[in-house]
C-alpha cells in the first residue's frame, strides 16, 4: 500500500485553502496510509485515529472516542 507524509502541510494555508486541500485529502482515504504532523488539523479532514504529543502524557484516540492504543511516554 502507499503510504503519504504530511509534516505541517496546512500551516501556511488560510481557513479556506486549508478546507479545499483536506476535501482533496478526503477522497484518498482508504486508498492509501497518510500520517499528518501538525498542530492543527483541518475540521473537515477524515483521520481514523489522532496521537497527540506535547508535554503531558501522550493520548491517542480513534474517531469514534475510544482509546486506540498505549503510546507510552515522551
Amino acid at each position: 500500500m502507499r503510504s503519504a507524509y504530511f509534516d505541517e502541510a496546512t500551516s501556511s494555508l488560510d481557513a479556506l485553502t486549508s478546507e479545499h486541500f483536506a476535501a482533496t485529502i478526503n477522497q484518498l482515504k482508504g486508498q492509501m496510509t497518510m500520517l499528518f504532523i501538525t498542530h492543527a488539523l483541518p475540521k473537515s479532514l477524515q483521520v481514523d485515529e489522532i496521537v497527540h504529543i506535547g508535554k503531558s502524557t501522550p493520548s491517542t484516540q480513534c474517531t469514534n472516542g475510544q482509546p486506540a492504543f498505549d503510546t507510552g511516554t515522551v
